[in-house]
């Protein structure tokens, strides 16, 4: 009997949106005993993936953007048709791999209210255009916007004291970036393979008072480098 469910589930993913997956959601799981709910939400996941015109907005969207490692689904499951979001005022923190490979974001508005943004959290969102780093963060953590390879405009708040490690890497589509004053480390591979990177621009270079590893690495279209950071020692 489970096997009808999983194909009236499968055809309403289908045919409809937001009200009638939460009716499912909310209603077909009652249904399912205890023994099968295991391979009910695991071939749930499946139909997720198959299913190119679904979008979920559980009840639990906070806790799945504020702590993502406690949800069964994962952001990149149920909004991989999703190109917009806005994260609503009651959002405070974005946990780690909040929104990994959510590949048809193109456009995510962070509201003033978050002051911690986690790691790997917008990692291979391919269609990622432009961010805007609100106020109340500090740090910018290792591999945040890894991938994100259509990234062509980041703004960093003077709230910002440090970059992760990788925290840019591969965003190939960036061409300039201002690193505020308030920036003191800068982490390994920070920008590197940004290819198109052209110029990076320093509101006060003599704040950074610790900078990684190849920093600037296979960035092609960089011409130059400040030369504070070409004296140090370490390759950039």
């Amino acid at each position: 009997e489970t096997e009808n469910y999983y194909e009236c589930l499968e055809e309403s993913i289908k045919c409809h949106h937001n009200d009638i997956s939460n009716y499912i959601k909310n209603n077909l799981y009652d249904q399912i005993q205890t023994d099968d709910q295991n391979e009910f939400y695991d071939d749930f996941n499946c139909i997720i993936y198959d299913s190119l015109n679904f979008f979920f907005f559980p009840s639990e969207i906070e806790s799945m953007i504020c702590q993502p490692q406690n949800n069964r689904f994962k952001l990149s499951q149920l909004c991989f048709s999703l190109t917009t979001i806005t994260i609503p005022s009651s959002i405070t923190s974005i946990g780690d791999y909040a929104f990994y490979g959510c590949s048809s974001l193109t456009q995510i508005i962070i509201p003033s209210s978050v002051n911690s943004i986690g790691e790997y959290s917008f990692c291979g969102c391919l269609k990622l255009i432009k961010i805007t780093i609100p106020s109340n963060v500090t740090s910018i953590r290792n591999s945040t916007f890894y991938e994100c390879s259509s990234l062509a405009e980041i703004l960093i708040s003077s709230s910002v004291t440090s970059i992760g490690n990788n925290a840019f890497y591969g965003c190939s589509s960036l061409t300039k970036i201002t690193i505020p004053s308030s920036v003191t480390s800068i982490g390994n591979f920070a920008f590197s393979e940004c290819s198109s990177l052209t110029q990076i621009s320093f509101e006060n270079i003599s704040s950074i008072t610790s900078i990684g590893l190849f920093v600037f690495s296979e960035c092609s279209s960089l011409t130059q480098i400040p030369i504070q950071f070409s004296n140090r020692d370490n390759e950039i």
